[in-house]
């Protein structure tokens, strides 16, 4: 589901009153204003209190405001409390949270009560919207960020970007522990660049600016696999993941090995297939809606069969059946085939719906994954998607760290070409 976009109204319609008080007596707002007597949802006043700000003090809120509805959202709450049990804050939000109504007040009541948390819950969040390319199989190495080892990883960052691409003069890194992993977030100087900007009097104006460009490392010693969002092509990742190991984690990572199989879905040509769940996990329904076949050959020759969310749970097998096997069931029960063999058939990609059971106000939530062989995936790192991703491995179709996988394997042209080229 996409978020839903940021509005001023909107946003003050949502927050407690008490909050937008205690939130705006900062900039020497809305004093005149007659909070005990307002009622809940009656913004007018409080709009006009912000409208008669000056352009600078509207600005932070803007911006502030902008970052809290980000975070309002199940998500994000629960990337509040996660960041609250951290060691460095210890602070239990959860019971706090049980006595107020919504997201936004959550959201809200954190930046005003507990700025840190909020700042790196609001990181981490932004990280869980994001697709990371995965290196696995890393080298068993026992290490824990320190001082030293990022301001190592800080200086040979900023070295590189300024020989290679002329950027990243300045570089700042940042360190998150949660769980066994350890997100490094790098904010990079980038190329000067000139913006129109408003002033203070409403007028267009010419400002240059140096922004910054970011690289997230997400470094788990335990599952033993980097994952890495980098811009810049294979080669530029590539660098940065090297660079990581050297100055980290003490050893050369060299170039990428060939992971082999990660996403084995040949099991889901078969209508016995199960979807087991577990009941903590939340999830009330897990249906395939949709299948790439690959057809074995010299030339590339593919089909996609996909059926609709509320077709039956064995649709997709129905479908299968009916039109690319073609299996005719006679009278007396016997079945013919004359359509492709499924020997000559492999998946090469895969939808599946996952359905979430509704929240205490009645509210599912909806996950449509897709897999392709041999290692994409369309999951991100928000929590619903960590529990699918889990799934996958009991479901035996993600086969990542098995060591019948962990050899190169050759591509599908070389496992599955039928004549000599």
């Amino acid at each position: 589901m996409a978020r839903q976009q940021y509005q001023p109204r909107k946003f003050l319609r949502q927050a407690p009153n008490k909050l937008l008080r205690r939130y705006l007596e900062q900039y020497d707002i809305g004093m005149d204003i007659k909070w005990d007597d307002l009622q809940e949802g009656d913004i007018e006043p409080i709009f006009k209190a912000i409208e008669t700000a000056s352009a600078n003090v509207q600005k932070e809120i803007d911006a502030d405001f902008r970052e809290v509805f980000d975070l309002a959202d199940e998500g994000g709450v629960k990337t509040l409390i996660e960041e609250g049990h951290d060691p460095r804050h210890k602070i239990d939000l959860a019971p706090t949270f049980e006595q107020m109504d919504g997201l936004l007040e959550r959201a809200l009541w954190t930046f005003l009560q507990h700025r840190t948390i909020f700042d790196v819950a609001r990181r981490l969040d932004y990280a869980d919207g994001l697709t990371f390319e995965k290196r696995p199989y890393l080298p068993q190495v026992q290490c824990k960020p320190d001082e030293e080892s990022t301001e190592r990883l800080r200086i040979a960052l900023s070295e590189y970007y300024r020989r290679e691409e002329g950027r990243g003069h300045g570089c700042q890194v940042d360190v998150y522990a949660r769980g066994d992993r350890y997100y490094y977030f790098c904010s990079l100087e980038d190329y000067g660049r000139t913006e129109q900007v408003w002033d203070d009097s409403h007028k267009p104006k010419i400002e240059r600016q140096k922004p910054t460009f970011e690289i997230i490392l997400i470094y788990d010693p335990v599952g033993r696999s980097l994952e890495s969002k980098v811009k810049g092509g294979k080669r530029v990742r590539t660098d940065v993941e090297r660079i990581f190991g050297r100055t980290v984690m003490g050893v050369d990572l060299g170039e990428p090995p060939d992971p082999g199989v990660v996403y084995d879905l040949s099991g889901l040509l078969h209508r016995d297939f199960e979807f087991p769940i577990k009941p903590g996990d939340g999830i009330d329904q897990v249906c395939l809606r949709r299948l790439k076949l690959r057809v074995m050959g010299r030339e590339y020759r593919s089909i996609t069969v996909e059926v609709g969310a509320k077709m039956p749970e064995k649709a997709i097998w129905d479908l299968l059946d009916e039109t690319v096997f073609k299996v005719v069931k006679k009278a007396d029960e016997e079945i013919t085939e004359h359509g492709i063999p499924k020997e000559l058939l492999t998946v090469s990609q895969a939808g599946i719906r996952v359905v979430f059971r509704p929240d205490r106000k009645g509210k599912s939530a909806t996950c449509r994954v897709t897999v392709s062989h041999p290692k994409s995936c369309s999951l991100k790192c928000d929590p619903k998607d960590e529990i699918v991703k889990t799934c996958l491995k009991m479901w035996k179709l993600d086969v990542s760290g098995r060591d019948e996988y962990t050899l190169p394997k050759p591509g599908l042209d070389a496992q599955y070409r039928l004549w000599p080229g």
